[in-house]
């Protein structure tokens, strides 16, 4: 399995997250990774990455004739069959690419990285942009419903506490809450607020096969409006292992092409000569030139099935629907464990007597290893859900106390 990073948000600008061979593509901020083995490995095309903690929300919608909302869609095959050759796709123009700029800037040697050509004509497709305590970050994404229901991935809106979204056709600009998303396949279904009418996404649920050309659409590096970089589909059935905050995360089953495919990609379209979308754009290599830079997409059918069962509020393993649970602290590595810097006022951590300097070492019997496991385990649980923490304090004594989780604020 290759390395690979994941690139996260970064309002107009690629996010600088250096993992070991691929970077997620996503926000503004999106992580490339550099090559590793033989290949160079894959980087998401996404925004900065998200701190420690964790927080989300959800909403819901209506639907009208054959579009779909969160109080319709239940079967797992229902937002495919709906949005199946919908109209007439998007379309990619032939001619030169822009200048390359700062965030493709090419190498000694080799060929500059692709700019990508600018696209006017994207119906169903969202610029994403996310408000985080590390700043902001920007993305991709795609309409499944007239009344705002929308795809994208985890990594685009992970750790933030605004999400808005702006139509690239129409220009107009929602809100956006965070229904529910899947981390370990990077996918999250978005409610746009006060949405109506919107064109949809037009998707190929056959797929693609090694050799065909595709494009991926985004909003690349940030920059604000819709760009699409070429390629051919070098593989199928493709598994990665993408890196994002120093943390790993195995993704498989994933389209590879050789685009040239940037931060601020991730969660935009992955579309075949029709203009069809096959996949949505997840993951890429770092690198300063083409051939160091290739993209990996999640193929459309397994995206359009997580997210069915997230608007049918069917949690898993992997799937969580609405906001998670949230202890209220900020947390850092320490030698062993999460070293608490900051105590939320009211939260569950000041109500079992938590306070900075405290280094939390076990919650509910699994023990933590880094501020990244505390996040995790926290984030896979449910506000109300009742855990047992034991921690030492600065001068080393151990205390335990059990604690019901709030909600969190952010995604």
């Amino acid at each position: 399995m290759t390395e690979t990073k994941r690139p996260r948000r970064m309002r107009g600008a690629v996010a600088a997250m250096t993992a070991a061979g691929l970077l997620v593509a996503g926000a503004v901020g999106g992580v490339v990774a550099d090559s590793v083995a033989t290949d160079p490995s894959p980087s998401a095309a996404s925004s900065p990455a998200a701190g420690s903690g964790s927080n989300g929300g959800s909403n819901g919608g209506s639907s009208s004739g054959n579009e779909l909302s969160a109080q319709t869609v239940a079967d797992p095959a229902t937002l495919a069959g709906a949005l199946d050759h919908t109209h007439d796709g998007i379309t990619v123009p032939e001619g030169e690419a822009a200048p390359a700029d700062a965030s493709h800037a090419p190498g000694a040697e080799g060929t500059p990285v692709d700019a990508g050509v600018e696209v006017q004509d994207a119906p169903g497709v969202l610029l994403v942009e996310t408000e985080t305590s590390y700043g902001e970050g920007a993305g991709s994404g795609m309409v499944l419903s007239a009344d705002g229901l929308a795809l994208t991935n985890y990594h685009v809106v992970d750790g933030s506490s605004e999400v808005e979204v702006t139509v690239a056709d129409t220009g107009e600009t929602h809100t956006a809450e965070v229904m529910g998303r899947d981390a370990a396949h990077d996918v999250a279904v978005l409610q746009l607020q006060d949405a109506s009418g919107l064109d949809t996404a037009s998707v190929d649920p056959s797929g693609v096969d090694t050799g065909e050309d595709v494009a991926a659409v985004g909003n690349g590096s940030g920059q604000g409006y819709l760009t699409a970089v070429s390629g051919t589909v070098t593989g199928v059935d493709q598994s990665i292992s993408a890196e994002r905050l120093g943390d790993a995360e195995d993704l498989t089953g994933l389209i590879a092409t050789d685009a040239d495919v940037v931060p601020g990609y991730s969660g935009g379209p992955l579309v075949d000569d029709d203009g069809q979308v096959v996949g949505m754009s997840t993951a890429a290599s770092t690198g300063e030139t083409s051939e160091q830079v290739n993209g990996f997409g999640i193929g459309i059918t397994e995206a359009l099935g997580i997210a069915d069962q997230i608007v049918a509020g069917t949690e898993s393993d992997s799937v969580q629907v609405g906001a998670s649970g949230a202890l209220g602290v900020t947390v850092t590595d320490a030698a062993a464990g999460a070293l608490v810097v900051e105590v939320a006022p009211g939260s569950a951590a000041e109500s079992a007597g938590l306070v900075a300097g405290d280094t939390v070492t076990v919650l509910d019997g699994t023990e933590v290893a880094d501020s990244a496991e505390l996040s995790d385990q926290v984030g896979s649980s449910d506000p109300g859900d009742s855990v047992t923490l034991t921690w030492a304090d600065a001068e080393g004594a151990e205390h335990s106390a059990t604690v019901d989780l709030g909600e969190s604020t952010v995604n």
